[in-house]
Protein backbone atom coordinates (compact mmCIF):
# COMPACT_ATOMS: atom_id res chain seq x y z
CA UNK A 1 0.00 0.00 0.00
CA UNK A 2 1.44 3.35 -0.95
CA UNK A 3 1.77 6.08 1.64
CA UNK A 4 -0.90 8.16 -0.15
CA UNK A 5 -3.34 5.26 0.02
CA UNK A 6 -2.40 4.59 3.63
CA UNK A 7 -3.04 8.22 4.50
CA UNK A 8 -6.41 8.16 2.70
CA UNK A 9 -7.42 4.97 4.50
CA UNK A 10 -6.26 6.29 7.88
CA UNK A 11 -8.16 9.54 7.32
CA UNK A 12 -11.38 7.73 6.38
CA UNK A 13 -11.10 5.28 9.28
CA UNK A 14 -10.28 8.07 11.73
CA UNK A 15 -13.19 10.18 10.51
CA UNK A 16 -15.63 7.25 10.66
CA UNK A 17 -14.57 6.34 14.20
CA UNK A 18 -14.57 9.92 15.49
CA UNK A 19 -18.29 10.44 14.92
CA UNK A 20 -19.60 7.72 17.29
CA UNK A 21 -16.93 8.72 19.79
CA UNK A 22 -18.18 12.33 19.67
CA UNK A 23 -21.68 11.05 20.40
CA UNK A 24 -20.48 8.99 23.38
CA UNK A 25 -18.49 11.96 24.72
CA UNK A 26 -21.49 14.28 24.33
CA UNK A 27 -23.76 11.92 26.26
CA UNK A 28 -21.18 11.49 29.00
CA UNK A 29 -21.04 15.28 29.33
CA UNK A 30 -24.84 15.42 29.47
CA UNK A 31 -24.89 12.78 32.21
CA UNK A 32 -22.26 14.68 34.14
CA UNK A 33 -24.05 18.03 33.79
CA UNK A 34 -27.55 16.77 34.46
CA UNK A 35 -27.02 14.11 37.12
CA UNK A 36 -23.80 15.11 38.88
CA UNK A 37 -25.63 16.01 42.12
CA UNK A 38 -27.47 12.68 42.12
CA UNK A 39 -24.47 10.42 41.56
CA UNK A 40 -22.79 8.77 44.52
CA UNK A 41 -19.00 8.45 44.68
CA UNK A 42 -19.04 5.19 42.70
CA UNK A 43 -21.21 6.75 39.98
CA UNK A 44 -18.90 9.75 39.71
CA UNK A 45 -15.89 7.45 39.52
CA UNK A 46 -17.53 5.32 36.81
CA UNK A 47 -18.34 8.44 34.81
CA UNK A 48 -14.75 9.65 35.23
CA UNK A 49 -13.45 6.28 33.95
CA UNK A 50 -15.77 6.50 30.93
CA UNK A 51 -14.63 10.05 30.09
CA UNK A 52 -11.00 9.03 30.48
CA UNK A 53 -11.59 6.00 28.25
CA UNK A 54 -13.19 8.18 25.58
CA UNK A 55 -10.22 10.57 25.71
CA UNK A 56 -7.77 7.70 25.33
CA UNK A 57 -9.84 6.26 22.47
CA UNK A 58 -9.66 9.63 20.67
CA UNK A 59 -5.88 9.52 20.98
CA UNK A 60 -5.82 5.93 19.68
CA UNK A 61 -7.99 6.87 16.70
CA UNK A 62 -5.78 9.82 15.83
CA UNK A 63 -2.60 7.71 16.09
CA UNK A 64 -2.84 5.85 12.74
CA UNK A 65 -3.65 9.09 10.94
CA UNK A 66 -0.60 10.79 12.44
CA UNK A 67 1.52 7.74 11.63
CA UNK A 68 0.42 7.75 7.98
CA UNK A 69 1.48 11.40 7.70
CA UNK A 70 4.97 11.02 9.17
CA UNK A 71 6.75 11.09 5.82
CA UNK A 72 4.73 13.91 4.27
CA UNK A 73 3.84 16.14 7.22
CA UNK A 74 5.65 14.79 10.20
CA UNK A 75 7.97 16.53 12.58
CA UNK A 76 11.47 15.19 12.97
CA UNK A 77 11.64 12.06 15.10
CA UNK A 78 12.42 12.65 18.76
CA UNK A 79 13.43 10.38 21.62
CA UNK A 80 10.55 8.81 23.54
CA UNK A 81 10.34 8.17 27.26
CA UNK A 82 9.62 4.44 27.18
CA UNK A 83 8.66 4.39 30.85
CA UNK A 84 5.83 6.81 29.99
CA UNK A 85 4.74 4.58 27.10
CA UNK A 86 4.62 1.56 29.42
CA UNK A 87 2.67 3.58 32.01
CA UNK A 88 0.13 4.57 29.32
CA UNK A 89 -0.23 0.96 28.15
CA UNK A 90 -0.64 -0.18 31.75
CA UNK A 91 -3.40 2.42 32.20
CA UNK A 92 -5.13 1.43 28.95
CA UNK A 93 -5.10 -2.24 29.92
CA UNK A 94 -5.68 -1.96 33.66
CA UNK A 95 -9.18 -3.50 33.54
CA UNK A 96 -8.01 -6.43 31.42
CA UNK A 97 -5.01 -6.95 33.68
CA UNK A 98 -7.25 -7.00 36.76
CA UNK A 99 -9.88 -9.25 35.14
CA UNK A 100 -7.25 -11.77 34.06
CA UNK A 101 -5.37 -11.47 37.35
CA UNK A 102 -2.31 -10.85 35.19
CA UNK A 103 0.99 -9.32 36.11
CA UNK A 104 2.79 -6.98 33.75
CA UNK A 105 6.54 -7.14 34.19
CA UNK A 106 8.84 -4.77 32.37
CA UNK A 107 12.58 -5.13 32.33
CA UNK A 108 15.14 -2.44 31.80
CA UNK A 109 14.22 -0.25 28.87
CA UNK A 110 16.72 1.22 26.39
CA UNK A 111 17.66 4.85 26.75
CA UNK A 112 17.40 7.22 23.81
CA UNK A 113 20.51 9.25 23.19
Amino acid sequence: MTNDRLEQFAYAASHDLQEPLRMVTSYLQLLDNRYDDELDEDGKEFLEFAVDGADRMRTMIDGPLEYSRVETRGNPLEPVELERVVADVREDLHLSIEEQNAELTVGELPRAG
